[in-house]
């Protein structure tokens, strides 16, 4: 659910999983005015803005969506959203890849995919 393919790879920069576009998520965004501060005699505005879509796709048993930032961090709760973590770059600093996957969220990594490095322990 990103605009391009994503390459799975490891730390060695090899291709381990290739997942094509297969659509994207188009978030609207609605913004509230929160407050204002002065620069330089002007009055600037500080706002907060939501995210939402009528493209999210229904969760789909035993299926992981691999999502924009944006809009894993949208839409927290879907346990089903992961972004790209630890991007790959090449020679001219373009994104080529990324070495796995992170929840919007710190429960994920707990209650999800069962970490139990010391971050998480109680």
């Amino acid at each position: 659910m990103t605009m391009h393919t994503i390459n799975l790879m490891t730390t060695e920069g090899e291709e381990i999983a290739t997942f094509p576009s297969e659509g994207t998520i188009r978030l609207d965004e609605e913004w509230s005015p929160i407050g204002t501060f002065d620069i330089e005699g002007h009055s600037v505005s500080i706002e907060h803005c939501v995210f939402s879509s009528s493209t999210v796709p229904e969760p789909v048993e035993g299926t992981i969506f691999i999502v924009s930032a944006l809009a894993a961090k949208a839409y927290p709760d879907r346990r089903d959203f992961v972004m790209v973590a630890k991007t790959v770059r090449d020679e001219n600093n373009r994104i080529i890849g990324c070495t796995g996957f992170a929840a919007a969220e710190d429960w994920a990594a707990t209650q999800i995919y069962g970490c139990t490095c010391e971050c998480h322990e109680d």
